[in-house]
């Protein structure tokens, strides 16, 4: 089963077009192996993410993922709580480095 989820992008953005992230913190969606209370399949890695539609104005990343319902339905469980686990680990899109054009 295949479905898209917007989630939240942390890491050092240096340029928006084209999109460059930082070496050391590099700009990426959020891994769903460290969300909390991950079901089975993704702690065994029986999933696929693909990452295809970044927004650094919002901070999201839209992803392909490729899974069984056990996963689907963790996710739509926890995407509402989303942003204030993304609070509470302290990852966030650092744009202080971003190119002035």
């Amino acid at each position: 089963m295949i479905k898209h989820y917007r989630l939240p992008i942390y890491g050092t953005l240096l340029s928006k077009d084209p999109p460059i992230g930082d070496s050391d913190s590099p700009v990426q969606p959020i891994s769903l192996y460290d969300l909390p209370n991950p079901p089975e399949e993704v702690l065994q890695g029986k999933y696929t993410d693909t990452p295809f539609k970044y927004n650094f104005d919002e901070d999201w990343c839209e992803v392909e993922v490729k899974a069984d319902e056990v996963v689907h339905n963790w996710l739509a469980g926890i995407l509402p709580q989303l942003r204030g686990i993304q609070k509470e680990k302290g990852w966030k899109l650092d744009k202080s480095k971003l190119e002035k054009k």
